[in-house]
């Protein structure tokens, strides 16, 4: 391999790879190339910061490679304008460079290769969770064929109706892969039917393979249906929000935050923590953007910075939530907190 290579996409093209880039902060999403080179350039902020860091996901074949997708996991620590410093992005580089030259010497003497991110301070390991749904979404992405968990996780969900025992012998990556193929009609049509029917483990266990897809208007109404029926309960109303978080139906959805956040159940810090990272771009609607720092400002003190200083530094929410902070409705209560956060 040509070792002039300055950064991850020039790697790329010099090992002559396909490759499919994913960002796998709050959300696993696919990107396109572009995103890559923009992110790479240092002007461009990365638009899905988490933790103050990019989250990325690389997986890359050889075009004549008859072996498995190389899937690697890196994470960037950002600037405080959401930029890579150019320093990081070259010592991910030197670092790659140096792996690469000890297994071009291994290759020669006859000893043993090692993976290329291995003991690279960037590189990190998915928990079980999204790495199962990371797995499902390269196959739909790959056009693959599911995990052999596939089949019997799809046959209880069919059978919902007739018995909802022995969920727990089903695979959390069939349920995954059931999740990743959610807009093939008939797959959705079976978790439409199969969401008010589930037991509560595997209930949170679809919605956390949910958050990571589009989901119809269908499923987006099913989803709102579990909310508006358990407004009571903090842990089904926050899975449900983060199932329906990138749906495209906006409006379903930001009728439920507004419900929420009138209700008695408005200030559940796991419900104002889904909001601030799953549905951050909903807050920006002028209906909700006051009530919503309202419910935030009932949190302690320091419940209340943490989740502000993590809306604020992701790209284009600051002006509408310092618009709001100057509200002449607001609370005394929110005009504390807000004080609190900017002392």
């Amino acid at each position: 391999m040509n070792h002039n290579f300055l950064n991850l996409s020039e790697f790329l093209q010099h090992s002559e790879s396909e490759f499919k880039l994913f960002e796998l902060g709050r959300q696993i999403r696919t990107l396109g190339p572009d995103e890559l080179q923009r992110f790479e350039s240092s002007r461009h902020p990365w638009p899905w910061p988490y933790l103050q860091q990019a989250w990325l996901g690389l997986v890359f074949w050889g075009k004549h490679d008859s072996q498995a997708p190389q899937v690697w996991c890196m994470r960037f620590p950002l600037d405080e304008q959401g930029l890579l410093p150019p320093d990081q992005l070259n010592s991910f580089i030197a670092k790659l460079k140096g792996a690469i030259a000890e297994n071009l010497k291994a290759s020669r003497e006859g000893t043993k290769l090692r993976a290329l991110l291995d003991g690279n301070p960037f590189s990190f390991d998915l928990n079980d969770d999204r790495k199962a749904a990371f797995h499902a979404i390269i196959k739909t992405e790959l056009n693959l064929a599911p995990s052999d968990f596939y089949a019997p996780a799809l046959s209880y969900f069919q059978n919902l109706s007739e018995n909802t025992d022995g969920w727990e012998q089903v695979g959390l990556q069939g349920i995954a892969d059931i999740c990743a193929r959610s807009n093939e009609p008939e797959t959705e049509k079976v978790l439409q039917l199969a969401l008010p029917l589930l037991p509560d483990a595997p209930l949170y266990c679809v919605c956390q393979c949910l958050e990571h897809q589009a989901v119809s208007e269908a499923l987006t109404t099913a989803l709102s249906k579990i909310i508006s029926n358990h407004l009571n309960d903090a842990a089904k109303i926050a899975s449900a929000l983060r199932a329906m978080s990138l749906s495209p139906a906006a409006g379903l959805r930001q009728q439920d935050i507004l419900a929420i956040l009138r209700s008695d159940i408005s200030s559940n810090a796991e419900i104002l923590t889904t909001l601030a990272t799953r549905c951050s771009a909903d807050l920006l609607h002028e209906t909700l953007t006051l009530p919503y720092l309202e419910a935030l400002a009932q949190l302690p003190t320091a419940a209340f910075k943490r989740i502000m200083s993590e809306i604020l530094f992701q790209p284009g929410m600051r002006q509408a939530f310092m618009q709001a902070f100057r509200a002449p409705e607001r609370s005394e209560k929110l005009a504390v907190a807000i004080g609190a956060l900017f002392n």
